[in-house]
């Protein structure tokens, strides 16, 4: 599982995501399911674990993988 981080390193993360969206039109239909669905357990997990902020930024990361889909 993946470890949660968290509130400081948000915006790092968040920088760091921004820089790696050119990636995104390089990779297969398959990768991006693949990706999603690791993505999406991992949003369950925080959820269940009450780290709605981690949770959140998952979906959104979610989100913005489905664009590419």
């Amino acid at each position: 599982m993946e470890k949660f981080c968290d509130v400081a390193t948000y915006q790092y993360d968040e920088a760091n995501s921004q820089a790696a969206e050119a990636e995104l039109q390089y990779l297969a239909k398959p990768e991006i399911e693949k990706r999603i669905r690791a993505k999406r357990k991992n949003m369950e997990a925080a959820a269940k674990a009450l780290d709605f902020l981690i949770a959140a930024k998952l979906r959104d990361e979610i989100k913005e993988l489905q664009k590419h889909l």
